[in-house]
């Protein structure tokens, strides 16, 4: 048996901890672009709403707005 470096084994583990995190790192962004794209995609619809004059505030504000339209 030849000679074997005594930190191997920590050196083996502190990899794969590296590589651990890598993936979970991975994960994170794939997450925070997914989260990113829906708030995109409701910001879009909220402005398409506002846009429509549908309400977006509380439900007080727009029952209040909506008296004030129909006298």
């Amino acid at each position: 048996m030849g000679y074997r470096f005594r930190l191997e084994t920590v050196l083996r583990v502190r990899r794969i901890q590296e590589e651990r995190a890598r993936s979970e790192l991975l994960a994170a962004r794939t997450a925070e672009q997914a989260a990113a794209e829906e708030h995109g995609r409701r910001a879009a619809l909220l402005d398409a709403a506002r846009a429509a004059g549908l309400p977006d505030g509380s439900r007080l504000q727009w029952t209040s707005a909506r008296d004030e339209q129909d006298r």
